[in-house]
């Protein structure tokens, strides 16, 4: 990412940071971390995270995500919920790790295969070392729309993009396809009558049964031209120790977090031409060496579907 691009971002996050303390009534004090009140919430009403003074901030999912990979795009909420987060369950940084390597690879898989634009669903901040940075390190050139729901974090992608010719950061509820497909910021850098990546997992993350996960991928796959690859991840408990710990903490301060078995994930993606090995461990799929190092099983199953 450019200096211009970590500029801009910087000056968006700290007039963000400005307006959030009216709107959220973080403490007076610069500097000021939330104190925890022990791991868990004495009582419901009771905001665990609850800064000096009494004031609550809740934890922002983008934010916490960007703290445990690293980053510096985070408030004193989110590092405290994320530091409670993982001594309750200690490899959580690892899966969102694992994540992230994996859409790493898939996109210099999809451009290894000709592949020059791409759509990012929910994935969160941008960042350096995320799939905007990897696409463009090998071919400067590519296209890429980024869309979230949360309007904070399509904010300050917003402004981090401005300074990237060919990119974009928009707005939508991302279980609808037919919406999100007809933006017209999406138009603007990508030309749907091409082949596209769209990176659907950050989309998924959160969909219940009755959100009907099956019938979003559905959607964007028949909304994009053949020669298209659909990449696609979600967390399990199949392999994770600590799965319904993190799940349980993040469903109650955050955001819905389901859990998916391989039969889940198989189903979301049934009818699909799923990419060989098909569904399997993040670390698992194209991995850059040939042996995962001991240990180094964390709970997310990934795919990548030919369109």
């Amino acid at each position: 990412m450019s200096s211009r691009c970590r500029t801009a971002r910087r000056s968006s996050w700290r007039a963000w940071w400005s307006a959030s303390a009216k709107r959220e009534e973080l403490p007076a004090r610069a500097g000021t971390e939330p104190t925890c009140r022990g791991s868990l919430p004495a009582a419901p009403t009771q905001r665990w995270w609850e800064a000096r003074g009494g004031q609550a901030v809740t934890p922002n999912a983008a934010r916490v995500g960007d703290y445990l990979l690293g980053g510096t795009q985070h408030l004193p909420a989110d590092r405290a919920f994320a530091r409670a987060l993982e001594a309750r369950a200690p490899d959580v940084r690892g899966v969102c790790r694992a994540v992230r390597a994996f859409l790493g690879r898939a996109v210099v898989f999809s451009l290894q295969r000709g592949i020059d634009q791409f759509l990012v669903l929910g994935e969160g901040l941008v960042t350096d070392g995320d799939a905007h940075e990897a696409a463009r390190v090998l071919n400067p050139t590519v296209r890429i729309a980024v869309v979230d729901r949360d309007p904070v974090t399509t904010a300050v992608n917003h402004t981090c993009l401005l300074l990237v010719p060919g990119a974009v950061a928009a707005r939508a509820d991302l279980t609808r396809p037919d919406r999100v497909l007809q933006l017209p910021d999406v138009h603007a850098v990508l030309d749907l009558s091409r082949p596209v990546a769209v990176l659907v997992g950050g989309a998924l993350a959160a969909l219940s049964d009755r959100d009907d996960p099956r019938g979003v991928v559905t959607g964007y796959a028949a909304g994009l031209s053949a020669g298209s690859y659909l990449v696609a991840w979600h967390t399990s408990g199949d392999n994770w120790s600590h799965a319904e710990r993190a799940a349980s903490m993040w469903a109650e301060h955050v955001g819905p977090a389901p859990l998916w078995s391989r039969g889940q994930m198989q189903d979301c993606l049934s009818g699909l031409d799923l990419v060989p090995p098909g569904i399997i461990d993040a670390t698992a799929w194209h991995p850059r060496r040939a042996t995962p190092a001991r240990g180094e099983h964390p709970g997310v199953y990934v795919a990548v579907a030919r369109l």
